[in-house]
């Protein structure tokens, strides 16, 4: 019996060994993880706020709304593409063919073919969890129905990005400037003319008022636009390596790259975003109207709000008499699709002031209330270029007087070329508080300002340039309480854009 056991311990030694050599049935050898400094190189999120971002060695981010948080791929292989149906049913897929699904609990691996494993996936897009599209190295292509991988022959090319829309096309892009295109009425994959021999890394798009806004973006700031079945080059912003595009229509238009790089188009104009890195960015995800992410180097997740206040009106200390308005005309050159403004004001008197406008009034959020300040947003949408008029004034059930009253305007995307104000400076709550101040703050920008006074106003003016644009008035005739004044401010030069 003793000479049995060195046997048996051999036996027991070699069912361990093959064990561990194979995951999930598939075969599968994963390399042994090692220290390393992790990447995030996918990005996909829902329309109501759960992302995921996925990256080296399998690592994988989650957010709630709240949070991101690390979640367990059950992989170490790296992670290049996330789709998802919805925040309880996503896909995943990467190095050495890696093809994850997450069920809302917890990811679990797909097992495919060896034979269709031999190259990286890079991307991935499906309709349902039974109709999922994979693209990868050397032209991989596969169909996945929800029980087996088909393999799809249309290319030797590497591809890299694929997107799609439900029971019309699907396109696909890869090296040297490929770019196919799948439709589903025929049943055919073609061959489209990109018109460029640089590699295309990403492809994006929305069905928009019966066309597609479809754009593909890839080295040496590459940028394409598909318009009327054709791919058109709006490139020129940057040179730099584009990884990643992301739109919510064809005014909302994103697009990432190396050494922190951020484009954005708004239906008028490219130009360059204030990203606030200079890492390498890989990914580009956001959602409509309110904010988009950003992954990349050493597991950076940025995060950009699509809302900048252009304009902060500032009344010192001025009041608003109970049955008292106090008008402000602006005129914008180019149409503004999403207009925010918000209402700040000291109710220490007990005041309640609002703002009226000719359009209807559409308040995001509730009053926010604290130590004497009173705050309120509101939304406006599709304002026409031209004056857009608004007036501060109190409603029904105010007590008092509004003290400290400052006016943000907030634009989506968009600064203005020409803003012009027109006001009565109302009148002093305390005689004494002279002079009275309004200081008028814009982005930083060249400004020619233009201002009209009556003859017996003493005013005076000043601008400072830095860091933003500020124009600060005084008004030395508290005693006459209402007169008209106007100003009218242009700007002389823009940031870089290309015009499409």
């Amino acid at each position: 019996m003793l000479k049995k056991i060195p046997f048996l311990g051999f036996l027991f030694f070699l069912f361990l060994l093959l064990a561990g050599c194979s995951e999930g049935g598939s075969g599968e050898e994963e390399p042994v993880p090692e220290p390393v400094e992790k990447n995030l190189y996918a990005l996909w999120g829902t329309g109501d706020g759960i992302f995921f971002a996925a990256g080296t060695s399998g690592s994988m981010q989650k957010y709630d709304g709240l949070s991101w948080k690390e979640e367990d791929t059950h992989t170490s292989f790296d992670l290049y593409s996330i789709w998802g149906i919805s925040h309880d049913s996503v896909f995943a897929v990467g190095q050495a063919g890696a093809f994850l699904h997450y069920d809302g609990v917890e990811w679990k691996k797909i097992v495919i073919p060896m034979e269709l494993k031999t190259q990286p996936f890079y991307g991935v897009w499906g309709i349902s969890e039974k109709d999922i599209y994979i693209v990868g190295g050397n032209g991989r292509l596969l169909h996945y129905d929800g029980i087996k991988c088909t393999p799809i022959e249309i290319t030797n090319e590497t591809l890299y990005g694929i997107w799609g829309i439900a029971d019309k096309n699907i396109f696909v892009v890869g090296e040297k400037g490929s770019i196919w295109k799948y439709s589903f009425e025929d049943n055919i994959w073609q061959r489209e003319i990109s018109g460029t021999a640089e590699d295309l890394y990403s492809v994006f798009g929305v069905w928009e008022e019966r066309e597609y806004c479809i754009y593909a973006v890839g080295a040496n700031g590459t940028i394409l636009c598909y318009k009327n079945d054709t791919w058109i080059w709006v490139g020129g912003v940057t040179s730099v390596n584009l990884r990643s595009v992301w739109c919510s229509s064809s005014y909302d238009v994103f697009c990432v790259g190396q050494s922190g790089v951020g484009i954005h188009f708004n239906g008028n104009e490219w130009s360059l975003m204030s990203i606030g890195s200079s890492k390498n960015l890989y990914a580009v995800h956001g959602i409509k109207n309110s904010h988009v992410f950003i992954t990349g180097e050493k597991q950076d997740i940025l995060y950009h709000d699509l809302w900048d206040s252009f304009l902060e009106l500032s009344l010192l200390p001025w009041k608003i008499q109970k049955y008292g308005e106090y008008p402000v005309s602006m005129e914008f050159e180019k149409e503004s699709r999403i207009r925010q403004f918000q209402l700040i004001w000291d109710d220490s008197l007990g005041s309640q002031i609002t703002l009226v406008a000719k359009k209807n009034i559409a308040c995001l959020n509730s009053v926010n209330k604290g130590k004497g300040i009173q705050k309120v947003l509101f939304c406006y949408e599709n304002i026409a270029s031209g004056p857009f008029v608004l007036s501060l004034t109190h409603e029904a059930e105010s007590l008092g007087h509004a003290l400290s009253i400052q006016l943000k305007v907030y634009k989506y995307n968009h600064v203005p070329d020409r803003v012009r104000l027109s006001f009565l400076p109302g009148r002093p709550y305390d005689l004494s508080m002279s002079p009275l101040h309004q200081k008028l703050l814009l982005p930083q920008f060249s400004w020619n300002l233009h201002s009209e006074y009556p003859t017996f106003s003493i005013v005076t003016e000043k601008i400072i340039v830095s860091p933003v644009w500020h124009w600060v008035l005084e008004d030395y005739t508290p005693a006459i309480l209402d007169y008209p004044c106007s100003i009218q401010i242009s700007r002389d030069s823009i940031k870089k854009f290309i015009k499409r």
